[in-house]
């Protein structure tokens, strides 16, 4: 399948909306998203999916050098398309949540961007705001390799089986085989 820039674009801006979209609304309880998929829905199985989803985040994090070394420019500043799923929480009333950032850019231990999409309202901050956050605060990223395929999305890969399959097959289409190039 031969995809122009702009498809791969949208495509790889649908994946992360979707996967923002099941982090906010599906991984809290994850007994619905087994119930979609026709998965057993006890208790084992929300712990297990919980376990499964600390276990994506902490490979995500174990590339996390990694990433910054392949998507950073010497200012600091992420290439095209690069993105980073970020945990963060309101310090005055301890809401948070889990976004896509993207574009974001490092200066030293800060990291800076955008949001991709809305958070949780009790955030009180919308989509296209800039927020900082610590790289300790991330959870999984997501970047274009020269072959046109999204590498990382760990994450999101382990949601697939609770979306809806034409949307699960249309981001599957753009993953890479596996979530890290064969190189690192």
């Amino acid at each position: 399948m031969d995809l122009s820039w702009k498809r791969r674009g949208r495509l790889a801006g649908l994946a992360i909306l979707a996967a923002a979209f099941v982090a906010a609304n599906a991984l809290p309880d994850l007994g619905a998203a087994a119930a979609r998929t026709g998965g057993a829905t006890g208790p084992e199985t929300r712990s297990s999916s919980a376990l499964d989803i600390t276990l994506a985040q902490l490979q995500a994090r174990a590339h996390l050098d990694r990433f910054f070394e392949a998507v950073l420019d010497d200012r600091g500043i992420a290439r095209n398309g690069a993105a980073l799923k970020v945990a963060l929480r309101d310090e005055r009333t301890g809401a948070g949540s889990i976004v896509w950032i993207t574009p974001f850019a490092r200066r030293g231990d800060l990291l800076m961007g955008t949001l991709a999409a809305a958070p949780a309202p009790a955030l009180r901050i919308r989509q296209g705001d800039l927020v900082r956050f610590n790289a300790e605060d991330v959870r999984d990223w997501s970047f274009t390799g020269a072959d046109g395929r999204m590498y990382g999305n760990f994450t999101t890969r382990l949601v697939l089986n609770a979306m809806a399959p034409d949307q699960a097959a249309r981001i599957a289409a753009i993953l890479s085989d596996s979530p890290a190039p064969a190189d690192w």
